[in-house]
């Protein structure tokens, strides 16, 4: 097993001052600046993007409920939550 070696790399617009989230599901959340990722973590290949009119500056989170996994995140003084399917 060889270590350090970069897999793939993907730059973001914006600032990235958030915390990254990545799931077992193999799924890399990112927010930077006005816009919030999901990327693939075994290839960086973009798969969601969504943007706001505020920025997000927290690390997102991810929770289940009634059987659903959703990863929420903030965005100015809001709270954001998307379903995972």
């Amino acid at each position: 097993m060889r270590t350090h070696v970069l897999m793939w790399y993907s730059e973001l617009p914006g600032l990235t001052s958030a915390g990254s989230l990545v799931t077992a599901g193999d799924l890399l959340f990112q927010g930077s600046g006005t816009d919030f990722f999901a990327l693939d973590a075994r290839s960086g290949k973009q798969l969601f993007k969504y943007t706001d009119k505020r920025t997000f500056g927290a690390s997102p989170l991810t929770y289940q409920a009634g059987g659903t996994q959703y990863v929420a995140i903030t965005s100015g003084n809001s709270v954001l939550a998307f379903a995972l399917r």
